[in-house]
């Protein structure tokens, strides 16, 4: 197995959970996993080059890789209601592909993967005919105590060009734990919830309790997550901010 780290976004159902049409090849899921929802054009998120496979009678799998970036992107759907997304946490996906080494954390990607992951499995919820009561979020990154040079992350919005900006040595934080990993529990309800102006409103709340997490591992509050709307009753992820 290999040892590079990985970037992984998870979740778990919290009882039994039943999703209709599993097995069918040109059923719900496999139409949910070839045109999963997206932020926007282009986004870091779900949507992939590549055609669902049933493996096994056990899984979903869409793996794609993009030849110019050499982006790889794994998203799993088993029977049990279980997910997994796993995509590289170097510059190829999770950080910019040339700064420090590629090993600085994009914070775009992260915002815009975990919004993408938690609308999906909204969309994937809305398909079970047994549906479980909560469901745990994990966010999650395998082996990076093995990253060489270190995995580094900074507060605030994306740069897009660290030449213009300063960042003094206590500004860039580090890992430490070799494959830290977060999880938070989150009732079914709370994810699914919709509002008339916001469809994924309880995706996108869901999404800002992910991304907080994962600024946790390398040792932010709250204050260093861009792209947060907290004018509601609970912070949510703002799609909108993305490109601000």
């Amino acid at each position: 197995m290999t040892e590079r780290p990985a970037y992984v976004l998870t979740y778990q159902p919290s009882g039994q959970t039943v999703i209709r049409d599993f097995f069918n090849a040109y059923g719900e899921v496999q139409s949910l996993l070839s045109r999963p929802p997206e932020t926007r054009y282009a986004s870091f998120g779900m949507r992939m080059a590549a055609i669902p496979q049933l493996e096994n009678a056990e899984y979903w799998e869409l793996h794609g890789q993009e030849a110019l970036s050499g982006r790889v992107r794994r998203l799993r759907v088993y029977v049990d209601g279980s997910v997994i997304f796993r995509a590289s946490a170097d510059g190829s996906f999770l950080c910019w592909p040339r700064d420090l080494g590629g090993a600085v954390v994009n914070p775009v990607v992260v915002a815009d993967s975990v919004v993408s992951f938690c609308r999906f499995m909204r969309d994937l919820l809305l398909l079970t005919t047994i549906r479980p009561e909560s469901g745990r979020f994990g966010v999650e990154i395998r082996n990076a105590g093995r990253s060489e040079p270190q995995l580094m992350m900074y507060p605030g919005k994306l740069r897009k060009d660290f030449d213009m900006f300063v960042l003094e040595p206590s500004d860039m934080h580090t890992v430490g734990e070799l494959s830290p990993r977060r999880e938070v529990a989150v009732q079914t309800t709370d994810v699914l919830m919709a509002e008339s102006s916001a469809l994924y409103a309880g995706a996108d709340a869901t999404a800002y309790r992910m991304v907080q997490s994962f600024y946790g591992i390398f040792g932010f509050d709250d204050a260093a997550i861009p792209y947060v709307d907290r004018t509601g009753d609970r912070p949510y992820m703002n799609v909108g901010a993305f490109g601000t």
